[in-house]
């Protein structure tokens, strides 16, 4: 997928957040015009769904101000 801070989030958006290890559904998914994802440095596996969350919100929020 894309890196969140690479795509473009200022337009209609909506968010579809998985789990933390299965992620979504792959039903779910196929409903998605993108898949994006947040860089983690080293061996991180997964962030708790609301921090991915917030951190999502604010870069829509960041590039929306731009």
């Amino acid at each position: 997928g894309t890196p969140v801070f690479e795509a473009n989030l200022t337009g209609d958006v909506a968010l579809l957040l998985g789990n933390e290890g299965a992620g979504l559904t792959p039903a779910l998914a196929a409903l998605a015009h993108e898949i994006v994802h947040i860089p983690m440095p080293g061996k991180t596996e997964s962030l708790n769904v609301g921090a991915a969350a917030a951190i999502c919100l604010f870069e829509r929020v960041r590039q929306q101000r731009q």
